[in-house]
């Protein structure tokens, strides 16, 4: 099967724009990782009440206790040092 000069140049302009697509997506994928992981180090960051030791602060966080609902406990670095 041949193809005239017209058909190839659409073939060409399809796989152009199919590929100006493909980046597109690719770049939002980046974005969307991007955005995930620092949302995912954010809630990292505040580690369920253990002290950070790389963002040096105080890090409190609600827990639940088996017999009374959601309560609050705060840890200082002090706890953490032996």
């Amino acid at each position: 099967m041949t193809c005239t000069q017209k058909e190839k140049d659409v073939l060409l302009e399809l796989d152009s724009k199919f590929r100006e697509v493909e980046d597109d997506i690719r770049a939002s994928q980046v974005k969307f990782q991007a955005i995930f992981e620092k949302e995912l180090k954010d809630i990292k960051s505040q580690n369920l009440g253990v002290y950070d030791y790389e963002l040096e602060t105080e890090v409190g966080f609600y827990a639940q206790n088996l017999d009374d609902p959601l309560y609050e406990i705060r840890l200082s670095k002090n706890e953490f040092e032996h």
